[in-house]
C-alpha cells in the first residue's frame, strides 16, 4: 500500500523553508477547515499555533496519544499522526467513546485492584479458617487483625495508583502548552486565495521564484534580460484575490504604468509585461555598465538598475558627472564637472569646441574621452596612484551624504576638502575669522591661498 504523504493529507499546509521544518495553512478534519502552523523548536520538540476550533481538539488529547507524537522520527510523522488522531477525535461518537472508554478505564484500574484485593482477601480468609479449625480464638482474632491492615495498605496502595494517573495525566496537558501555543493566525485568507496562489507559481514555474514572505501575500520573481541580467520583480497578492489584480514593482529607472484595464491579473502576466518593458533600457544599462568597467566611478558607491548616471574620477583632482537620457543613450548627456576652478574651465573650454565632434555611434565614454582629450583611469590605476579626488583631512570621498567640494585655489596644491571638515579643521586656530555664519582661514596643506567653509547650524 502506498504510504500517505503530507501533500495528500494537507494540500493546503505549505512548507515555509526549504528544509521543511515549518509548515503553515489549512488542514481539513471532517467537513471543516482548520488553520494550523507547526514547526521545529531546536530539534524533536514540536510548537503548534492554530485557530480556537482546533485548540479544543488538541486538548482532547490524552496521555497515551501524546507518547505516539513523542515517538515521531520527524515533522512529516508528526503531522501524518496528529492528522489521525484528529480526525478521530472529530467524530462525536467516536469522542463520545472515547471518554466513556477512557472513565472507565480508570474506574476499572482502581476498581479492579480493589475488587481483586477484596478477592484476595475472602479466599485467604476461607482457607485460614479451614485450616485454622483446630487453633485457639486468640490466634483467630490476630490473623483477623493482620488481614485488616493488609487491606488498608492495600487499599492505600491503589489511592496511591489513582493519584499517579491522575498526575500523570495533569503533567501531560501541561507539557503539551510545551507544544502548543494557542495563538491564531493572523489575518489569514480564505481557503480559495491560497489554492489561486499556488495556481499561480505553478504556472510561471518554482523556479522563478525567489521570495515569499510569511504572510504568503508577498513574493518575487526573477527575469532575465537580453544580456542575461537579473531582474526581480515584487508582486503584492491582494487580500480577495484572485477578483483583485495584482499589484507589482520593480527596480527600473521608470516604473511600469497600466491603466486599470491593463492591469495584470495572474503571474504570468506579470513577466510577459515586464520582458517587454526592460527592452527599452538596454541601451543606457550598456552604457552604464561601459563606465562601470573601463572608468573609477566614485559614485554610486553600488550601482544598481535604477540609476541613470555616473560621477567619475578624471585626475588632477577633478571628476565629471554624467547623467544619461533612456531614451536616446548614445546622445550627449548631462555633464558637470568638478574640481579646481581653473582646471574645470579648460574642460568645459574643450567640450564646447568639440561638442560638434559627438558620434551616436561611438558609447559615450569614446566621445568624452575624444572631446576631452583625455584617458578615463581605471580602478586598477586608481589603487596604484592618487586621483586627488578624496578629502585631504579626513582623506575619504564620501562624509555621510557629503562630498569634497572646496578645492585649494593654488594651481600648485588644488586639493579638495568636505566643507564640514574645513570646518572643524579652522574653528580649530585662533587665527580664523567668522562673518555671515562663514569661516574663512587658509589651505590646511599649501597655507598659500585662502578658503572659505559655510558653518552649518548644528556643527559646533
Amino acid at each position: 500500500m502506498q504510504s500517505r504523504s503530507i501533500v495528500d493529507l494537507f494540500p493546503l499546509l505549505l512548507p515555509e523553508n526549504t528544509e521543511c521544518t515549518a509548515y503553515s495553512g489549512f488542514i481539513q478534519i471532517g467537513s471543516e477547515e482548520f488553520t494550523l502552523r507547526v514547526s521545529l523548536i531546536n530539534g524533536p520538540p514540536v510548537e503548534i499555533s492554530s485557530c480556537s476550533g482546533l485548540s479544543d481538539l488538541l486538548h482532547q488529547i490524552d496521555f497515551v496519544a501524546k507518547d505516539r507524537l513523542l515517538r515521531s522520527t520527524s515533522i512529516e510523522s508528526f503531522l501524518i499522526e496528529l492528522h489521525d488522531l484528529l480526525t478521530q477525535l472529530y467524530q462525536p461518537t467516536n469522542l463520545y467513546k472515547q471518554n466513556t472508554s477512557k472513565s472507565s478505564g480508570d474506574q476499572l484500574v482502581i476498581n479492579t485492584n480493589t475488587e481483586g484485593s477484596n478477592t484476595i482477601e475472602t479466599s485467604e480468609q476461607q482457607t485460614n479458617q479451614t485450616q485454622q479449625q483446630q487453633q485457639q480464638q486468640q490466634q483467630q482474632q490476630q490473623q483477623q487483625t493482620e488481614q485488616q491492615s493488609g487491606i488498608q495498605t492495600q487499599q492505600s496502595q491503589s489511592k496511591q495508583q489513582q493519584m499517579e494517573i491522575e498526575s500523570s495525566q495533569d503533567n501531560f496537558h501541561s507539557s503539551l502548552s510545551f507544544y502548543q501555543t494557542y495563538v491564531p493566525i493572523p489575518q489569514l485568507r480564505p481557503s480559495k486565495y491560497y489554492n489561486a496562489l499556488i495556481k499561480e507559481v505553478d504556472s510561471v514555474g518554482w523556479h522563478r521564484l525567489v521570495d515569499l514572505d510569511e504572510s504568503l501575500s508577498h513574493l518575487q520573481l526573477q527575469i532575465e534580460d537580453q544580456a542575461k541580467r537579473i531582474i526581480t520583480i515584487d508582486v503584492e497578492f491582494p487580500p480577495d484575490f484572485p477578483d483583485s489584480k495584482l499589484i507589482t514593482s520593480a527596480p527600473l529607472p521608470l516604473a511600469i504604468e497600466y491603466s486599470y484595464q491593463e492591469s495584470p491579473s495572474n503571474l504570468l502576466d506579470v513577466l510577459n509585461k515586464y520582458e517587454q518593458f526592460v527592452d527599452q533600457f538596454q541601451g543606457l544599462w550598456e552604457i552604464l555598465e561601459d563606465f562601470d568597467k573601463n572608468t573609477t566611478v566614485i559614485e554610486p558607491t553600488r550601482p544598481t538598475l535604477t540609476t541613470t548616471s555616473r560621477k567619475m574620477a578624471i585626475g588632477n583632482h577633478c571628476s565629471i558627472s554624467i547623467d544619461i537620457d533612456y531614451t536616446e543613450p548614445r546622445s550627449v548627456p548631462e555633464i558637470l564637472f568638478f574640481g579646481p576652478e581653473k582646471k574645470t574651465n579648460e574642460l568645459k573650454l574643450l567640450l564646447k569646441q568639440n561638442l560638434e565632434k559627438w558620434d551616436i555611434n561611438l558609447l559615450v565614454r569614446q566621445n568624452l574621452e575624444n572631446i576631452l582629450k583625455l584617458k578615463f583611469p581605471t580602478r586598477v590605476q586608481a589603487e596604484k596612484e592618487d586621483l586627488g579626488v578624496d578629502c585631504s583631512i579626513c582623506y575619504c570621498y564620501k562624509l555621510g551624504e557629503e562630498t569634497p567640494t572646496i578645492h585649494c585655489t593654488n594651481p600648485k596644491c588644488a586639493k579638495p576638502f568636505h566643507n564640514s571638515c574645513l570646518v572643524t579643521w579652522f574653528q580649530q586656530l585662533r587665527e580664523s575669522q567668522t562673518a555671515y555664519g562663514t569661516i574663512f582661514n587658509n589651505c590646511p596643506l599649501c597655507n598659500n591661498s585662502q578658503l572659505s567653509a559655510k558653518i552649518i547650524k548644528n556643527q559646533n
